[in-house]
């Protein structure tokens, strides 16, 4: 289970009612939730890619050699290859940045039921979702080991969560009813040993 802060006050979040608590995710739902997210940023960068390239085809540049014929070649270079990678990052980066900080889950997370949360029970800051993307490189750089990480942590955190402080957790509550289970550990401790629950007389007569 993902723990409060130690100094984190009790009027903020309660660990048992809020939704910012729960089980980690393990690594199979991480990793559909992934490839959900890359295929439509796949699908996203080649829709613009195509509607760009076509813009380009249609729009004629020649008229750049008559008025900068020394940045030509420089212009059409920036436009075909600079412009589009740029376009791209700024996508990519836009699309996690915005997601992890605005509701925690991005598109292929909430259809797995995922979501990425401070370790002390907080939304995710904006630098923390800049922290934690960059830190997707340094998880893939030494082949995956960052990701793989996670089956040696406790509470399944990769290299890019422990960078940015975060976890990733179901986002339903799957944690039990608190008083329900003190309840019934209360009743454990007040029976004597090697006893079992057993209807009463009235009950057997219903």
């Amino acid at each position: 289970m993902i723990a409060p802060r130690p100094d984190q006050r009790l009027g903020s979040v309660a660990a048992h009612t809020s939704r910012l608590y729960g089980t980690p995710a393990g690594f199979v739902s991480r990793l559909i939730a992934l490839l959900i997210d890359i295929v439509l940023l796949g699908t996203v960068l080649l829709l613009s890619s195509v509607i760009w390239y076509g813009l380009l085809r249609v729009v004629p540049l020649g008229w750049l050699k008559a008025i900068f014929p020394q940045l030509q070649a420089l212009i059409v270079f920036a436009l075909r290859v600079v412009l589009p990678i740029a376009v791209a990052i700024v996508i990519v980066a836009g699309y996690f940045l915005f997601f992890f900080s605005v509701t925690g889950q991005t598109v292929g997370k909430r259809v797995l039921g995922l979501r990425v949360v401070s370790t002390g029970g907080d939304r995710v800051g904006l630098r923390q979702a800049f922290v934690r993307l960059v830190g997707y490189a340094i998880s893939a750089i030494p082949m995956y080991l960052g990701f793989l990480a996670m089956f040696f942590d406790r509470d399944r955190r990769t290299w890019h969560d422990r960078l940015a402080r975060t976890a990733v957790i179901y986002a339903w509550d799957a944690q039990p009813d608190e008083r329900f289970l003190a309840h019934a550990i209360r009743r454990a401790r007040e029976r004597p040993l090697g006893t079992t629950d057993r209807p009463t007389s009235k009950e057997s007569n219903v």
